[in-house]
């Protein structure tokens, strides 16, 4: 079982990665860590990490992205998203039942506007089924970096999933110094969405659901995303959403049928993903 003072620090955690990505291990212990040893706080960083409360921090940028949502007869979910995973330009995948058999990303066309690792509050401030959707508006277009080179891009590709990565390897790969690498990630950093996820069950005691629908209050849904206690994942392309939902209660799901029914939300669609690569 996880421990409230793990699940409370690990939040803590979150909310200093949010502000700086590349946050010492001195910081963690004296500032949050619930263990005041070096050994205590390394068996704690250990543990919250294999429990899934915990994931990140990574760097995002929108670099162009195709999105697509596969429905299949004829082949099996898992068999398709076998193929897909051998597609080199392929960058993430997941096999669905439900309405849909699979939904991946893959470089291309700038289709995807918009993705966001929806940061939560620890206590919740509200629950799945409290979620109301009462202001209108849009979610803006993430952009291309235009202002950036290509040794940015380099090392941004270098450290986008690490972004702890020590500048001096990260200079050694790339043939230069270490303070070039510094140069350049503070600039990335500036354009790039930091994403921290945060499960303070642990990531598997959550059920996963795939919503897809169109609803004019995109903003407001986030806000009331960020006040339940554990991350939620948004995408946005064309005019649709894509919610991937962590929820306890088979019942928590009836308040995106209750929003369509309000007229909130509409052409909803429910998958549940059993495989991510």
């Amino acid at each position: 079982m996880v421990k409230l003072k793990d699940s409370q620090a690990a939040y803590d955690l979150l909310k200093l990665c949010l502000e700086n990505p590349r946050i010492k291990k001195k910081k963690i212990r004296e500032e949050i860590s619930p263990y005041k040893t070096y050994v205590g706080t390394r068996n704690f960083m250990e543990r919250i990490r294999q429990e899934g409360i915990i994931y990140g921090p990574e760097l995002w940028i929108n670099s162009g992205f195709v999105v697509e949502l596969v429905k299949s007869r004829r082949k099996s979910c898992l068999d398709l998203f076998e193929d897909y995973k051998k597609d080199d330009q392929t960058t993430y995948v997941i096999a669905l039942i439900g309405d849909y058999s699979l939904l991946y990303f893959r470089r291309g066309a700038s289709i995807l506007k918009n993705a966001i690792c929806v940061i939560p509050s620890f206590p919740a401030r509200k629950r799945i089924p409290e979620i109301q959707l009462v202001k209108k508006g849009i979610i803006e277009r993430a952009e291309y970096p235009n202002n950036w080179d290509d040794f940015d891009w380099k090392v941004f590709n270098s450290m986008e999933s690490d972004p702890n990565r020590s500048f001096g390897i990260v200079g050694g790969e790339l043939g230069v110094s270490w303070t070039t690498v510094q140069t350049h990630f503070k600039k990335i950093l500036r354009d790039s969405a930091i994403w921290v996820s945060f499960f303070p069950q642990g990531y598997s005691y959550y059920q996963q659901a795939l919503l897809k629908f169109k609803t004019e209050y995109e903003k407001n849904l986030i806000k009331e995303l960020e006040k339940i206690d554990r991350s939620s994942f948004l995408y946005k392309y064309d005019d649709n959403l894509l919610l991937l939902l962590y929820y306890e209660d088979y019942r928590d799901l009836q308040k995106f049928e209750l929003l369509k029914k309000e007229g909130k939300i509409s052409d909803l669609s429910f998958s549940i993903p059993i495989a991510w690569d």
